[in-house]
């Protein structure tokens, strides 16, 4: 992305992030193939699902993706949506998917440019406004006062939430390194021929800090900002489905990466009420229950918390072991490379509404 400062060899970095970098792909042909790779996972590992939660996303957007896609008199210039979500969907298309429409609020993007998105499905879901139901932000700020809400509520796309750290307020530290995405959805087919009613869901989209075993105040910060945004939605929102995703970038309970002096530092979530998919992992199939493998060790870093309500509707959850068991050097010539395009799993949850 040209407006950014660490996405190419010659560019001077930031403050924190310091050259050389290693973001780019080595070729258009890779960069294609790569996204060949994610498309097929989707579309035939993960079987078309409604809503994807992304992390990492490149938030660039110099190209338009309207009309004829990629060409055209509009072509160069930006159309609101990042250029790799569009390119994307694409080829989700091109390898026999579904049309997945692509959100992301790029003002919560950091310093490289790099953001949580969904894409979701166009025949099954919409999005809708998040809502100017005020009492939820001010619930929120009134345990944080530098909450930030970017982007309109009033506008079908994902609002932007970021805050100062509490302990740190002269230093101004930022609580998420990527602000939290805040979307709304609602099922198409609650409006179809068999009149299946569901309650919108709102979905939070997260990324915490890396490294379970640093940044233990931090991630703390984050999980109880994060926590609060979800029990002031359902309380502003109380028919409403709600679901807390994403790489939170550290163990589940029980498990603590200091165990001798556990620091538990998801507790703001568990104890705001939710319930945490790896739990209903756990107890049916343990053997499935990790995300990531570092140096030999499986590990679960990736999760979702459930809304009461979401959870009675949940009817399956497991983390899919299509990239975190299988390192590059198994399958080089492997076409499209359908293995091992993340280090991380997808967890997929299913659900039935009645």
């Amino acid at each position: 992305d040209p407006a950014d400062p660490c996405d190419a060899r010659d560019d001077p970095g930031t403050r924190r992030i310091q050259p050389p970098f290693n973001y780019l792909p080595s070729s258009e042909e890779d960069y294609r193939h790569r996204l060949k790779g994610f498309a097929y996972q989707m579309v035939h590992d993960m079987d078309r699902p409604d809503i994807l939660l992304l992390q990492e996303i490149e938030d660039q957007d110099i190209l338009s993706f309207r009309g004829k896609g990629s060409e055209g008199p509009n072509a160069h210039k930006p159309d609101g949506l990042p250029d790799v979500l569009q390119d994307l969907a694409r080829a989700i298309v091109h390898v026999g998917g579904p049309v997945y429409q692509s959100a992301m609020n790029r003002a919560g993007a950091d310093e490289r440019g790099i953001g949580c998105a969904f894409l979701f499905r166009t025949d099954r879901m919409e999005m809708l406004p998040v809502g100017v139901s005020r009492p939820w932000i001010h619930h929120v700020q009134g345990s944080y006062p530098q909450t930030d809400i970017m982007g309109e509520p009033k506008i079908a796309q994902p609002i932007a939430i970021q805050s100062m750290s509490l302990r740190s307020i002269a230093s101004r530290e930022k609580i998420y390194s990527r602000a939290a995405q805040l979307a709304r959805f609602r099922w198409r087919s609650s409006q179809g021929p068999n009149k299946v009613r569901t309650s919108d869901l709102f979905v939070i989209n997260n990324h915490f800090s890396s490294r379970p075993e640093d940044r233990v105040a931090l991630r703390r910060d984050q999980a109880s900002l994060t926590a609060a945004i979800a029990t002031s939605i359902q309380k502003a929102f109380p028919d409403a489905f709600v679901l807390v995703g994403g790489d939170l970038n550290v163990f589940p309970r029980p498990d603590d990466p200091h165990p001798k002096r556990p620091t538990d530092q998801l507790r703001a979530l568990y104890e705001s009420k939710m319930r945490n998919a790896y739990d209903w992992i756990l107890e049916r199939q343990p053997a499935n229950a990790y995300s990531y493998i570092y140096e030999g060790q499986a590990q679960v870093l990736d999760h979702c918390f459930l809304s009461e309500s979401l959870w009675g509707a949940m009817v399956g959850a497991s983390f899919l072991h299509i990239n975190a068991d299988w390192p590059k050097f198994l399958h080089p010539n492997e076409n499209p490379a359908t293995r091992g395009v993340s280090d991380h799993d997808p967890m997929i949850l299913s659900f039935e509404f009645r």
